[in-house]
């Protein structure tokens, strides 16, 4: 691929993200998608450890500790350590965090869709094979 590919497709990534941030219903809070995206590791996962969170958002286990200490400030998390050794933490969610994950599913939902509604199905499935490829390819 050439030189401007990669730079078009900078442009291109900037542009999209700009997009969907003015397709939100509020200005953003920047830690927001963060932290649902937490919650939504932790439902879609049994109890995950701190270090399974934050390996899967890719930050180091301070950045993660903090992350969990300001959900479990907000009431969307508890907190268990592990039977056998109590240095392992388990995360699970409360009500309200399980409440919090319906209402960013619903969100995250209503924003993708008004952004890509208007793409028509074939190329709309062909932009979700194209992030699932790169997304499993950096995974390894």
């Amino acid at each position: 691929m050439s030189k401007n590919n990669f730079q078009e497709l900078t442009s291109l990534f900037f542009e999209t993200k700009q997009t969907i941030r003015a397709n939100l219903p509020r200005r953003p809070d920047p830690n927001a998608w963060m932290r649902c995206e937490t919650l939504r590791f932790i439902d879609e996962h049994e109890q995950p450890t701190m270090r399974e969170i934050a390996k899967h958002l890719q930050v180091t286990a301070p950045s993660a500790t903090s992350l969990m200490r300001k959900l479990f400030e907000l009431g969307w998390i508890e907190r268990t350590s592990s039977g056998s050794d109590k240095r392992i933490v388990r995360i699970s969610l409360t009500a309200d965090g399980r409440r919090e994950v319906v209402h960013y599913r619903k969100q995250g939902e209503k924003t993708m869709k008004k952004v890509f509604s208007k793409l028509p199905e074939r190329d709309l499935a062909h932009l979700k094979r194209i992030l699932r490829t790169v997304n499993t390819i950096h995974k390894s």
